[in-house]
């Protein structure tokens, strides 16, 4: 994608949204797996019809959607479509394809933890902001899942995420405060109950 060009990136259209992709479903669903599925089909059909719903028969809460640099969603992006278009146009991305389901049981902070935690060890370390970047991002976000932070955290993380997108030399960095945006933008209560 990067040989092509940010330009070929965003000119895929519907016409190129045909075709199946594959997927990997895990978390709270009783038959976790690879799935190969149409494109276009609705993310709720895969966790219900092909997923088996969650073993705690308790709605879904949340869907991390796209690898560790995706983003965590809300029970709304059941009703999104699993193509670049939909997906474009919902601001989320198919990305590599993981799909992790969290029961209302789950909190957000903590899946958020996780994949910051993953994606601070992925990082290469060769550019200064995606490097220390995350290793501050994950500091922060630990210290709210332990219950020890303020909202001056969230400021600050939203900070440290902007320099890492505008300075990261790849899309690890760039991308990489995108699990905590998108979980504070869906799950605001989530971060509220581990701060207040």
């Amino acid at each position: 994608i990067i040989s092509k060009g940010a330009d070929w990136f965003s000119s895929i259209g519907p016409e190129n949204c045909t075709g199946t992709i594959i997927i990997c479903l895990t978390g709270d669903v009783n038959h976790p797996g690879m799935y190969e599925i149409p494109m276009g089909l609705k993310l709720g059909q895969v966790i219900e019809e092909l997923g088996g719903g969650t073993p705690s028969g308790k709605p879904v809460k949340m869907i991390q959607l796209g690898g560790p640099l995706g983003h965590i969603l809300n029970k709304q992006s059941l009703e999104y479509g699993l193509d670049f278009d939909d997906m474009k146009q919902n601001g989320a991305m198919l990305g590599s394809g993981g799909v992790i389901v969290g029961d209302e049981e789950r909190c957000a902070v903590d899946m958020t933890r996780v994949l910051v935690a993953f994606c601070q060890y992925e990082s290469c370390g060769k550019c200064f902001p995606c490097r220390l970047g995350m290793t501050h991002l994950l500091e922060l976000i630990t210290s709210i899942a332990d219950n020890t932070a303020t909202s001056d955290q969230i400021r600050l993380m939203e900070s440290i995420g902007g320099t890492m997108e505008s300075a990261s030399l790849c899309f690890h960095g760039q991308l990489g405060f995108n699990p905590i945006r998108s979980a504070i933008v869906n799950f605001q209560d989530d971060f509220d109950s581990h701060i207040y």
